[in-house]
C-alpha cells in the first residue's frame, strides 16, 4: 500500500510538472495571476480532470495511514495536511512552465477528489476487500492480458451508428489488401495468447480454439467503433492464430515459442521503416513525454499494447520453464537494444518510456501471478508434505562471491546509469545554468552522450567500493589501494571521454606536449585529477568492510588500517600533485587555486576529495536502518557548510586573465564569468550541487553495499542447506522464550528459515545447535560464553521488537548455563549468538 500511495503521490507532481520546460522570466506576472485567481470559471474538463487526479490520492493515503495503525483523525489530518501541500506544491511548480496555467481555484477541485477517495477508502467492505487482497480473479495475469488486449483492439470504446464510419473502418481491407510481414507475426502471437488468457479466465483452460474464435466478434465490433479499423494482416493473423492452437500441443516449448514470437515481431515492428541518420542521434529523456503531449487515447492504446506484449512475453516465457527475473531481463535487453537503434532512425523517436513500461510489465507478472487462479490451480495439483523435507533434498545452485545477486545488482547498476543520465539532462536545462555546459556534451547532453556520462559516474562511485571490499579481505591491502589509484581513473577517462568533448578535456587535463603520445597523456593527465578521490574512497570503504564483518574494529586494528592506507597512497599523491602541479603546460586549473593560507591551494583540495568520499563511503553503510539514514542524512548536511569552507580555502580571491579580471567562485558557480552573485547564493548552488554528487555516490555504494551483503547471505543459506546436516531434533518438551530482538536479526533469520523451509523457531533451535560440537552441555555452555565474552557486538536498542520462539529442552537448558555464566538474560544470549551467526555469514 505504501508504494501504490509514493507511485500515485509521484505521478501526480510529474503530471504537473510537465513538460519540464522552466523559464524565470514571467514568475512575478505568473504569481500575480495565480494569487487573484480565487475564484474562477474553469471548464468542466478541467474540473473533472482535477477531481480525478486526487482521487487516488485520497483513496490510497488514507489506508496507508491506517494501516500504519494511526487513528482515525490522525490520519485525515496527514491525507488533508499532505495532499493540500502536494496541490500547492504543483501549482507554484507552473508558475515557472511557460505552458502550464496554474490557477488557485485548482486546489479546491483537488481537495473535492480527495476528500471523495477518502470517503470511499472509509467504505468498510471495499477497505476489507482490499487490504486483505481478495480479489483475486482481477488481478490474475490472464484476466490481465485480455483487458490491455481489449483495450488496444476496441479503445476508444465508443460505437456509432454511423454507415460512412462502417466503410470506412473496412475499406484497407477491401480496397487496399496489403499484408504486413511483421505486424502479421506479431498479431498472430497476439491472437493466439488471446485466445489462452479468456480460455484461463473463463473457460478453465479449455476450448482455447472457441477462445481465439471470439477474436471474430472482436474485429465486428471494431468496425462500428469510432477511429478503427480493420486491414488484411488483422484477418490473416486471426486464421493463423486459430490454426496454431488447434494443431499444435500447448507444451512448455510451445509457450517458449509463444514468448519469443511476441518478442521478435515487436522488435521489426518498431523498427519499420529502417532507416537509419547517425548525425540525428536525439533520445527523449522526459517519460511519459508521448502520452502525455500527444492525443490520450493514442496514448493509453499504445500503452496497453506495449504493456501487453511486455507482460505476455513474460509469461510466456515464465510458463516455458524461465525464471520470471530472467525473463524480465531479456525483454529490457532487447528493448533498451530497441531504443538505442531508435536513437539513430529517422522515422521513429527514441525514449526511455518503455523501459518503465517493462518494469511495469514485471512488476504485473510477479504481483498479480501470486493470485492467479490458474497458479492456485497447479498448486492444488501439487502434492503438498506433511513435514518440511530435510535440508540435504535441496539442491539449489550456489551463487559466484565475484557476482552476489547478479540480476539485482546488474539492474542497479543500468537503473543507476539511466537515472543519472535523467537527472543531468534536466539539469543542463535549468535556468540559470551556463549554456556551455551542454556544450561540453559531445551530442549536446542528448542521448549516448549522458549514457556514458552516467556509466563513468557509477563506475567512480562503486569501483573503489569493489576495490575496498578487496583490501579488507586481501593480506597485501596495499596492492588494491594501487588498483584503485590506478585502475580506476583510467576507466573513468575512457568512459568520460564519451561523453563530454575533446575541447572539454583539454581545458580540465591541460593541452598536449607529446605529439606522439596524445592518448597516453591525456589520461595521465586526467587521472592525476581523479586518482586521490579514487584512493580515499577506497580507503574509506576499507574501513566500512573491515566494520561490517567484525561488528566492532580496536584502535590498534583503525590505526594499521589508517597507516597502511596512507602509506599506500603517499606515492602515488606525491606523483599526481608532480603531474597536476610541476608538468603542467596551461594556467586553466592552476590559475584558479590559492597559493595563500594554512591550507591553501592543493592541500585544501586534497581535504575537499577527501570530506566527498569519506561522506558518501560511510552514508551509504549507515543507510541500512532507519536510525542510521537519520546519522547519514545529518553527516551530509554538516558536509555542505564544511565542502563550502574548503573550496573557499582552496581557490584564489581573484584571477586576473588579460583584460578579465573575475572570482574564480563566481567563474564555477555563476551562469556568466562576470556575473558577481551574492554569496548567499553561490553557497546555496554549491550546496544544491554537492548534494546531487552526494547522493549519487552515496547510491551507488548503497547498492553495492546491498547486493554484497545479500550476496554473501544467499551463498552462506545455501551451503548450509545443500550440506546434509540433520535436522534440529523433534521437541518432546518446548520451551516458550519471551525474545527481544533486533529487527536486523529477524530479517535475517526469516530468510534464513525461507531458504530452510522452517519456521522462526525452529532455524533459531538449528542456529544455536552450530555452536554445539558434541561435547557435555556444561562444556558447551562454557565454550559458548567464552567465546561470546571476547566479541562486542553492536546493537541498536531503539529497533528491538518482541516475539515468542519455542526451543527444544536441549537448547532451553544451554542457553540459561551460557546466561547464568555470563550473568544476562537468556534473551540476550539468543541475540549475541544471532549476532554472532551473522558476523560469520558476513566474513569469509
Amino acid at each position: 500500500m505504501r508504494t501504490a500511495f509514493y507511485i500515485a503521490s509521484f505521478l501526480i507532481f510529474y503530471g504537473s510538472a510537465y513538460p519540464f520546460i522552466f523559464s524565470l522570466d514571467n514568475t512575478a506576472t505568473a504569481l500575480s495571476a495565480f494569487l487573484s485567481s480565487v475564484w474562477g470559471h474553469p471548464s468542466i474538463g478541467d474540473i473533472l480532470g482535477n477531481v480525478a487526479l486526487f482521487i487516488p490520492f485520497g483513496f490510497l493515503g488514507y489506508l496507508y495511514y491506517r494501516q500504519r495503525g494511526k487513528k482515525r483523525r490522525e490520519t485525515l489530518a496527514s491525507v488533508a495536511i499532505g495532499g493540500l501541500l502536494l496541490a500547492l506544491v504543483s501549482q507554484f511548480v507552473q508558475l515557472i512552465i511557460p505552458s502550464r496555467d496554474p490557477a488557485l481555484y485548482d486546489v479546491y477541485w483537488n481537495a473535492l477528489g480527495m476528500a471523495i477517495g477518502v470517503g470511499a477508502a472509509r467504505y468498510e467492505p471495499l477497505r476489507s476487500r482490499i487490504l486483505q487482497h481478495d480479489s483475486r480473479l482481477v488481478f490474475s495475469i490472464p484476466m490481465l492480458l485480455l483487458v490491455l488486449w481489449l483495450s488496444y483492439r476496441l479503445a476508444p470504446f465508443v460505437p456509432t451508428i454511423d454507415l460512412q464510419a462502417y466503410k470506412n473502418a473496412v475499406k484497407p481491407l477491401l480496397l487496399t489488401p496489403e499484408l504486413n510481414l511483421s505486424l502479421l507475426v506479431l498479431q498472430t502471437a497476439g491472437w493466439v495468447l488471446y485466445g489462452i488468457v479468456l480460455s484461463m479466465a473463463f473457460l478453465q483452460g479449455k476450448k482455447r480454439l472457441l477462445a481465439v474464435s471470439s477474436g471474430v466478434l472482436v474485429l465486428a465490433l471494431e468496425v462500428v467503433i469510432v477511429d478503427n479499423s480493420i486491414a488484411l494482416t488483422d484477418v490473416a493473423a486471426l486464421g493463423l492464430a486459430a490454426a496454431c492452437l488447434a494443431l499444435i500441443p500447448q507444451t512448455k516449448l510451445f509457450y517458449k515459442v509463444l514468448g519469443l514470437l511476441l518478442l521478435v515481431g515487436w522488435f521489426f515492428a518498431a523498427m519499420a521503416p529502417f532507416s537509419l541518420v547517425v548525425s540525428e542521434a536525439v533520445l527523449n529523456w522526459v517519460p511519459f513525454s508521448g502520452f502525455l503531449g500527444g492525443s490520450i487515447i493514442k496514448g493509453v492504446i499504445a500503452l496497453a499494447f506495449k504493456v501487453f506484449v511486455y507482460a505476455g512475453a513474460m509469461w510466456c516465457l515464465t510458463r516455458g520453464g524461465i525464471q520470471l527475473r530472467n525473463s524480465a531481463m531479456l525483454v529490457f535487453a532487447l528493448v533498451l537494444i530497441t531504443e538505442f537503434i531508435q536513437i539513430f532512425n529517422l522515422y521513429h523517436t527514441a525514449d526511455i518510456t518503455d523501459l518503465i513500461y517493462v518494469w511495469f510489465a514485471y512488476w504485473l507478472n510477479k504481483t498479480a501471478g501470486k493470485s492467479s487462479p490458474v497458479a492456485e490451480q497447479s498448486a492444488a495439483k501439487t502434492p503438498v508434505p506433511s513435514a518440511p523435507l530435510p535440508d540435504k533434498t535441496r539442491q539449489p545452485a550456489i551463487p559466484s562471491d565475484n557476482a552476489p545477486l547478479s540480476g539485482i545488482f546488474w539492474g542497479g547498476v543500468v537503473g543507476a546509469i539511466l537515472a543519472i543520465a535523467c537527472v543531468s539532462y534536466f539539469v543542463v536545462r535549468l535556468p540559470g545554468v551556463p549554456y556551455n555546459v551542454r556544450e561540453m556534451f559531445w551530442l549536446g547532453g542528448n542521448s549516448l552522450d549522458l549514457i556514458f556520462f552516467g556509466a563513468a559516474w557509477v563506475w567512480l562511485g562503486g569501483a573503489p567500493a569493489w576495490a575496498g571490499r578487496r583490501a579488507a579481505r586481501s593480506r597485501m591491502p596495499w596492492l588494491w589501494m594501487w588498483i584503485a589509484g590506478l585502475g580506476v581513473p583510467v576507466i573513468f577517462y575512457l568512459m568520460l571521454s564519451n561523453a563530454i568533448t575533446g575541447e572539454t578535456v583539454a581545458d580540465l587535463a591541460g593541452s598536449n606536449t607529446w605529439s606522439s603520445f596524445h592518448g597516453i597523456e591525456n589520461t595521465l593527465r586526467f587521472g592525476a585529477l581523479v586518482a586521490p578521490f579514487a584512493l580515499f574512497l577506497a580507503l574509506a570503504y576499507r574501513l566500512v568492510f573491515a566494520y561490517r564483518t567484525a561488528s566492532k574494529i580496536e584502535l590498534n586494528h583503525l590505526v594499521k588500517i589508517l597507516l597502511v592506507g596512507a602509506l599506500a597512497a603517499l606515492p602515488l599523491l606525491l606523483a599526481a600533485r608532480f603531474v597536476i602541479f610541476d608538468l603542467a603546460v596551461t594556467d586553466n586549473l592552476i590559475e584558479l587555486l590559492s597559493t595563500d593560507g594554512l591550507i591553501g591551494g592543493g592541500w585544501a583540495v586534497l581535504a575537499l576529495y577527501l570530506l566527498i568520499a569519506w561522506t558518501a563511503a560511510f552514508a551509504a553503510h549507515w543507510l541500512g536502518t532507519s536510525r542510521g539514514a537519520i546519522k547519514a542524512v545529518t553527516v551530509l548536511l554538516v558536509s555542505l557548510p564544511i565542502s563550502w569552507f574548503l573550496l573557499n580555502a582552496a581557490l584564489a580571491d581573484v584571477v586576473m586573465k588579460g583584460d578579465l579580471v573575475f572570482s574564480p567562485i563566481n567563474f564555477l558557480l555563476a551562469p556568466e564569468k562576470d556575473s558577481q552573485l551574492a554569496q548567499s547564493i553561490l553557497f546555496m548552488r554549491w550546496c544544491a550541487l554537492m548534494a546531487a554528487a552526494q547522493i549519487g555516490l552515496i547510491g551507488i555504494g548503497r547498492l553495492y553495499l546491498y547486493t554484497h551483503s545479500r550476496g554473501r547471505l544467499a551463498k552462506r543459506i545455501v551451503q548450509d542447506t545443500t550440506q546434509p546436516v540433520a535436522p534440529a531434533p523433534v521437541p518432546h518438551s518446548d520451551e516458550t522464550l519471551e525474545l527481544n530482538i533486533h529487527l536486523d536479526q529477524l530479517n535475517f533469520l526469516t530468510e534464513l528459515g525461507e531458504a530452510r523451509g522452517d519456521t522462526l523457531s525452529g532455524t533459531l533451535n538449528a542456529v544455536i545447535g552450530r555452536f554445539g560440537d558434541g561435547a557435555q552441555r556444561k562444556e558447551q555452555a562454557a565454550a559458548i560464553a567464552m567465546q561470546l565474552s571476547k566479541t562486542a557486538m553492536a546493537t541498536n536498542k531503539a529497533e528491538f521488537t518482541q516475539t515468542h520462539v519455542e526451543l527444544t529442552a536441549e537448547n532451553a537448558a544451554l542457553l540459561n548455563d551460557v546466561a547464568r555464566i555470563l550473568g544476562m538474560s537468556p534473551s540476550r544470549v539468543l541475540r549475541r549468538l544471532v549476532a554472532l551467526f551473522m558476523a560469520e555469514c558476513w566474513a569469509d
